[in-house]
């Protein structure tokens, strides 16, 4: 009983620890909650063995089983407070004179809902817009605010990014749930109180874009809380940022007198620095960037498993165009994966380049690369490093931040302010302002420049303090990759098919990996699997070039399933170009029609005849076969470029709807929509930019 209570308990803390666990009070935290039912045991029986009540004895631990959270909770309040964060250190008079000024001060909260750091970029960057103007703000991952707290708030900023078909991101899921919850709507009054605006991250060449900024502004708008500003819509298809800056700029300037306060230049005073590097005395070993997991829990993005390259094959027969794609397998030996399946998805976290890391330290006029730190806050108030480890500060450079990136305005912006050459920063600025002239200017910089480096190499007077450079510096984010394999055959060795790009941060990265060499990476669940109930079930499968990653796990999968169970048709289609040069997993797929496995594999090749030939085309041609499987409830699975292919796979798909169905076009339409729901036609699609 002791044992399982003390793991209920630290498992409350689970997602706390994961921010502090570089720290050595991630092992206090882990005593602790030792002590906390330790204690609560001891007391229960304390006073059950006074007032003589010994068979309750025994039932102790059961007892404390069920109070051990409350003990736990009471215990973290009084020692660190109502967040994740260490314990906090007096920041002294000043610290307290600030917090009374903030106090005074309109109060505004900007929560935002990230996958790739975008949203979380831009909500940091209005926290610091809105502190100049003078506000008192706070900036939130929807994973850590409190939902109920929203009825308190009376200027709310929202900032969620969708992914993938019209999903929240997997830090928004909890939220987005909580909002849109019917129980909201009990008192649709309850928000009438609260001011706010919402800005929606998205890329048109997906079908539902920016459905999470839509829903989030329809939503709070039926629980009458009043729209300060309209929805904004970024895209990341055509310039998101030059989106959202043209949608702050109004913001801005219809919020701030309603709060009695001034709009100001973008460039009026220098960035608010928050954070700060603390420095370490030398380790006796270099500490690793991320820090290792315990094997029970499962590998994250904070919290990766160092899985082992176990082989990398070139895919590709011939390669006269200097193509190459890689087919990687990656053993992550102890690590718990949750027992992933065909269709999750590999996440990867990239380093850059030691030449590049060198060149950033002379830009920066880094001289103690091996100097180990953390980064705090600025006003002492917490010790918690916003690092994902105590690192060098070459490895921090190495593996935390986005080096290689198109450089975000609201980044060059805050550097301009170190630019010590007057006609140089006047130049570095006319580029970043809000107005078309400059947007022009900018486009251009950027083909010259294309990173940050090239920005410093431009403007060389630019002498960025290295605290601001790890504070204002986009992360480095995951790659995600769809699995090829299985683990009811790979167990936990996993599988993944990659392109690699000229230019392209983690192609290369794995690319250049040798056999034995250890990468950080971890699993993150999709809905795109096959019916694990329904094994009967018809499936149509459509995946062209690295596309087919997925649909080859599916194939490991049926190939388990068959010696036991009986499964319904599989039609697959593949395309690339030759069949002589990038007809990848050739053999495989070959071998599985042959056992049936796949009862029809059907390969485009769009350069092997005059006429080029797409995957849209054999669908086409197969119409009246695959409209039998679709009336027999087949699934249907598409993966692969989202820009065109799947487009014109879907139209395909409605056109056979008409033609062989005899529909209308818009009930074809609704058909597929109501298979999308009902998780019978599935995509797993992406864009290259």
């Amino acid at each position: 009983f002791f044992f399982s209570s003390r793991r209920r308990h630290t498992r409350c803390l689970s997602d706390w620890s994961s921010d502090v666990c570089s720290s050595d009070l991630f092992i206090v935290t882990l005593t602790m909650a030792d002590v906390v039912c330790l204690a609560g045991m001891a007391a229960v029986v304390g006073v059950l063995y006074q007032a003589e009540y010994h068979p309750l004895i025994c039932a102790s631990p059961i007892v404390v089983y069920l109070l051990g959270p409350f003990l736990l909770t009471v215990f973290q309040k009084l020692m660190f407070g109502d967040g994740p964060k260490l314990v906090q250190k007096p920041g002294g008079r000043g610290a307290s004179v600030k917090q009374e000024e903030d106090k005074n001060k309109p109060k505004i909260q900007i929560l935002y809902g990230s996958q790739t750091g975008t949203a979380e970029l831009y909500a940091k960057n209005l926290g610091r817009e809105a502190k100049k103007l003078g506000f008192n703000a706070q900036v939130l991952d929807m994973a850590d605010a409190d939902m109920e707290s929203l009825w308190e708030q009376k200027f709310v900023l929202f900032i969620v990014a969708t992914y993938g078909e019209g999903e929240p991101t997997d830090t928004m899921k909890d939220f987005h749930t909580w909002l849109l919850s019917d129980d909201r709507m009990s008192d649709p009054c309850d928000l009438k109180d609260l001011t706010f605006s919402v800005f929606g991250l998205g890329d048109s060449q997906y079908k539902h874009f920016c459905q999470m900024g839509i829903e989030f502004d329809q939503r709070l708008s039926e629980l009458q809380a009043r729209r300060i500003h309209e929805l904004g819509l970024g895209d990341s298809d055509t310039n998101m940022e030059e989106d959202f800056d043209n949608w702050k700029a109004d913001l801005w300037a219809k919020a701030s007198p309603m709060f009695g306060l001034k709009a100001k230049d973008e460039f009026a005073d220098e960035p608010d620095q928050q954070q700060k590097l603390k420095v370490h005395p030398p380790p006796k070993e270099t500490p690793p960037p991320f820090p290792k997991t315990s094997s029970s829990l499962p590998p994250s993005n904070k919290l990766p498993c160092w899985g082992t390259i176990k082989s990398s094959t070139e895919l590709l027969a011939s390669n006269p165009e200097g193509r190459s794609t890689l087919h990687i397998e990656i053993d992550c030996g102890s690590a718990s994966l949750q027992n992933y399946e065909a269709g999750d998805h590999l996440g990867i976290l990239p380093a850059n380049d030691d030449a590049i890391v060198d060149e950033y330290m002379k830009l920066l006029d880094i001289t103690k690369k091996d100097e180990v730190v953390s980064l705090v806050a600025k006003d002492g108030m917490s010790q918690r490093n916003h690092l994902p480890n105590k690192v060098p500060i070459h490895v921090g450079l190495k593996w935390y931040f986005d080096l290689q990136g198109v450089p975000k305005k609201s980044v060059l912006r805050a550097f301009t302010h170190f630019t010590q050459d007057s006609k140089e920063r006047d130049e570095f600025r006319s580029l970043l302002r809000i107005h078309e002239e400059s947007r022009d200017l900018y486009h251009e910089a950027v083909k010259n420049c294309r990173t940050i480096s090239g920005f410093l190499k431009k403007f060389p007077s630019t002498k960025v303090p290295i605290d601001l450079f790890f504070e204002l510096m986009p992360r480095t984010q995951p790659r995600f990759y769809s699995i090829a394999s299985d683990s009811l055959v790979q167990g936990k060795c996993v599988h993944m098919c990659l392109a690699v790009s000229q230019g392209g941060l983690c192609s290369n990265f794995m690319k250049d990996m040798k056999v034995g060499s250890k990468v950080p990476c971890f699993i993150r669940k999709s809905t795109f699997h096959l019916p694990m109930r329904n094994k009967e079930r018809h499936t149509i499968m459509i995946g062209p070039g690295t596309g087919v990653a997925p649909l080859i796990g599916f194939v490991h999968r049926r190939t388990a399933w068959k010696v036991k169970e009986t499964l319904g048709e599989c039609h697959f289609y593949f395309g690339c170009r030759r069949s002589k040069e990038d007809y990848i997993y050739r053999d495989l797929l070959e071998d599985a029609e042959k056992t049936g496995v796949i009862t029809k594999l059907r390969v485009a090749f769009s350069r092997d005849s005059d006429e080029k030939v797409y995957v849209q085309d054999l669908i086409r041609q197969d119409g009246a076969e695959l409209m039998r499987l679709i009336d027999a409830g087949a699934n249907i699975y598409i993966c692969g470029d989202a820009k065109r292919m799947a487009r014109d796979v879907e139209a395909t798909l409605v056109n056979i709807l008409v033609e062989h169905g005899g529909m209308e076009k818009e009930a074809a339409m609704e058909r597929l929509n109501k298979m999308e729901k009902s998780q019978r036609y599935l995509k797993d699609v992406w864009t290259s930019h």
